[in-house]
């Protein structure tokens, strides 16, 4: 009870320290919250959706997808990012998708993504908002979800993807070097995760077999001179997804005259945290293609 009463006081003389003006400012930047909002019959797919309290017309919506190996994860890690952007007049959403644990294909997930979008349209229709673009967000797998819904789902995506960022984004899922023994699991795990991703068992030594199906799955051989812009970035030092593919990735993007940002993080691993000034310039140039492609 002491305690209580003490922070009350708190409570008290905080807002005793700003003038009512200034209340109704930080009231409101507060978003309204949809959390755990179902989008189909599977535990997994649940998105959260975060509505600016001022923006009624005409918003942007930026969706996060978060990664985990294509097998574990929650939509939790983008909360903080969501209510910031929110905070900036656009809609957000982060959101689980279905697993390969669970026998989901890249297709599966594919589609997890039109429907979470739909299912953020009708939500957010319910406070008179309309949602006119996405730029879609992930990192890791979930950069690998993103660049390939991008790349391969621009004609039929529910909203219009104006732009795409990918955080060490996994692009050739064909590439030898996806397949030793990584941060992501061992070979032998690479090669059930993958022959789940694209349908198709197959065997390392016999990896050729289904490269049809790994490659068509792969965001680097879905680069077209219409490929959405894209920004993305990626630590030398990665041990889980190999650098080398984002320098690839951006050969192509540039082979096929598609806008484009690479950020290279020359210190860092998979997690991104040795160069904070890098990530600080992925982050004013998020914010700058906030400002090109979703005004």
């Amino acid at each position: 009870m002491v305690k209580l009463i003490a922070w009350l006081t708190n409570i008290v003389i905080l807002l005793q320290s700003v003038s009512g003006a200034n209340v109704r400012d930080m009231l409101s930047n507060l978003p309204d919250e949809y959390l755990d909002v179902s989008y189909g019959k599977s535990i997994t797919q649940k998105v959260d959706i975060y509505v600016p309290f001022e923006q009624k017309s005409g918003a942007g919506l930026i969706l996060y997808i978060h990664g985990g190996s294509w097998d574990h994860g929650s939509k939790e890690v983008f909360a903080n990012k969501c209510k910031k952007y929110s905070a900036k007049g656009y809609v957000t959403a982060t959101m689980n998708y279905r697993l390969v644990n669970q026998g989901a294909s890249a297709r599966d997930m594919m589609n997890d993504i039109s429907y979470a979008m739909k299912k953020i349209k009708t939500t957010v229709a319910k406070k008179n908002v309309t949602i006119n673009k996405v730029m879609i967000v992930g990192i890791s797998a979930g950069a690998h979800l993103a660049l390939l819904y991008s790349y391969t789902r621009a004609d039929t995506s529910p909203i219009k993807i104006a732009a795409v960022t990918a955080y060490c984004p996994p692009s050739d899922l064909y590439d030898d070097k996806m397949y030793t023994d990584t941060g992501i699991g061992s070979c032998n795990q690479m090669v059930k995760t993958m022959s789940v991703l694209c349908g198709e068992t197959f065997t390392y030594k016999a990896k050729s077999s289904s490269e049809k199906a790994l490659k068509a799955i792969s965001p680097y051989y879905n680069v077209t001179s219409s490929s959405v812009p894209t920004l993305f970035c990626h630590g030398k030092f990665d041990g889980a997804v190999p650098y080398a593919q984002s320098v690839r990735l951006k050969m192509k993007l540039d082979s096929y005259e598609v806008p484009n940002n690479f950020v290279i993080f020359p210190n860092s691993a998979h997690a991104l945290d040795k160069d904070p000034g890098k990530m600080a310039q992925v982050t004013k140039l998020f914010e700058e293609y906030l400002f090109i492609y979703m005004s």
